[in-house]
């Protein structure tokens, strides 16, 4: 009966602590703060990165957790093809890993990065903020309404629903919602950041979550009542400064071409998948290890795969889904309606700073970037 007892109040404890953390979390940070630019100086991890500004060395900005961009960066930063072509130039690259796009697009502005990986909200903000390349889209794959049970959109009224403010899968929620007539004001909607949405679900904090990968498959995976009720297209793009692009043109083809190399590379066998998920696991907990706890390497390989085959081995950015009245334009209108654009911002800048023509000049000249000739250093020995 006192193991019993014991039990009861360790889990009692155990959930006053997650609830007081999500709580926190969704009601102390304002939503926008969390999106708008604030001082990260002080950041536990971001705090003891050392940017070197040089014309020599290219700061390039990358986040681990999302795939499959987490999983093509391990691979491009042993690229010694890449590290080779830059150094004939005089040049070196230089990765830092960030948890948010926001964070990534803060130090873009305060000129400590020449380059991101980014979501398409992210982008969006920085090419309507700022004067920037998007050059290659780096991810074509699906966020998720996750929820307790098989359920209809329109049976979310009145129920808590867990959400990222300002990313695209707070879009896809509101989009969702409003094609069976409900509005914010229907659903009661927490803030809260991505990794700690599954918990919630698990212990009724929420009723419903909306998120991205490879959040929404462990939730499935992980929980036997979880389940993905809808999906809508999400994009990634590696960006670069327009000032670097046009200064440092066959540095950023080089970089582009070191992308498609690891595309290719990994979808070659599944042993390479294997092998840079494992890169992917220590990176992450490296940035956080709660977050990073739940990952396994079997899950990025399967994921990598099935999102790089929606990309393929060419991912040019589709005119269908930048031209007006598309999907990255409608991220903008709701951008502006949640006040984290302008309303007067202009979109054919956001239309314009896209561009496939570094992605056309590396594939007319495929030879000279050798995007299918692979040389990486696994366990500090060269592999081809």
């Amino acid at each position: 009966m006192k193991k019993y007892w014991a039990y009861v109040i360790i889990s009692a404890i155990t959930a006053l602590l997650f609830f007081i953390t999500v709580n926190y979390t969704f009601i102390e940070r304002a939503p926008k703060q969390l999106l708008q630019s604030k001082d990260l100086s002080t950041h536990p991890i971001y705090s003891k990165y050392k940017f070197e500004i040089s014309d020599n060395i290219i700061n390039i900005g990358i986040q681990p957790f999302n795939i499959p961009t987490g999983i093509v960066t391990e691979v491009m930063k042993r690229d010694t093809i890449l590290v080779q072509s830059l150094k004939e130039l005089g040049m070196e690259i230089r990765f830092y890993a960030f948890l948010k796009g926001a964070d990534v697009n803060y130090f873009v502005k305060k000129g400590y990065l020449n380059a991101a990986h980014c979501g398409d909200m992210p982008t969006i903000m920085m090419a309507s903020n700022s004067d920037i390349v998007i050059a290659l889209m780096t991810q074509l794959g699906y966020t998720a309404i996750i929820a307790k049970q098989q359920t209809l959109i329109s049976e979310l009224k009145g129920k808590k629903i867990g959400y990222a403010f300002g990313s695209d899968a707070h879009y896809a929620l509101m989009a969702a919602l409003a094609q069976e007539g409900l509005n914010e004001s229907d659903v009661k909607l927490i803030q809260m950041d991505a990794y700690l949405m599954p918990e919630a679900l698990k212990t009724n904090l929420i009723y419903a979550f909306s998120v991205w990968e490879p959040t929404d498959s462990l939730s499935v995976r992980n929980n036997i009542n979880a389940f993905a009720i809808h999906k809508m297209l999400s994009t990634q793009y590696l960006y670069f400064s327009k000032e670097f692009y046009d200064k440092k043109r066959q540095a950023a083809n080089l970089i582009i071409a070191s992308e498609l190399r690891a595309i290719n590379w990994l979808l070659t066998n599944k042993g390479n998948r294997m092998i840079a998920a494992s890169w992917v696991i220590k990176s992450t907990k490296d940035l956080n290890k709660i977050q990073s706890q739940s990952l396994t390497e079997e899950l990025i390989e399967e994921l990598t795969l099935k999102m790089l085959l929606n990309l393929t081995s060419t991912p040019f950015i589709p005119e269908n889904i930048i031209m007006h009245d598309g999907p990255i334009y409608k991220e903008c209108i709701f951008l502006k309606k949640i006040g984290l654009l302008s309303a007067d911002a202009d979109w054919n800048k956001i239309h314009n700073s896209f561009t496939n023509d570094a992605l056309i000049e590396i594939l007319a000249n495929t030879n000279n970037y050798r995007i299918k000739e692979f040389k990486y250093m696994i366990n500090d020995i060269e592999n081809e």
